[in-house]
């Protein structure tokens, strides 16, 4: 139908459509592989984060009930130490009294 010059050149240009669309094609599956790719790893960096987020409020929970375990230990040896106060005041007493009774 037309001279081989005009018919090598559609066919040059069928071939590069067909390239083209193979190149093309290729793109789209590889772009598609991409996202896939990108949403796994998105999914891991929230599993990540949840994971920490609930490390995070185990630690939290575990220095608050370390702060309260201070605390009462500091009142305990508040306590301890008013009692102990008040023993040598009474043991000094008993001992002054003592004192005091034998001279008498």
């Amino acid at each position: 139908m037309f001279d081989p010059e005009t018919e090598a050149r559609f066919k040059r240009i069928e071939d590069v459509q067909t390239v083209t669309a193979e190149l093309q094609h290729r793109f789209e599956l590889r772009t598609e592989e991409w996202r896939r790719e990108t949403e796994e790893r998105i999914l891991t960096i929230e599993e990540w984060t949840q994971e920490i987020q609930s490390w995070t409020r185990n630690i939290q929970r575990w220095m608050e009930g370390t702060q309260n375990w201070r605390e009462e230990a500091q009142n305990s040896m508040n306590a301890l130490a008013t009692s102990l106060a008040e023993l040598s005041e009474v043991v000094r007493q008993f001992l002054k009294s003592r004192t005091n009774g034998s001279q008498n």
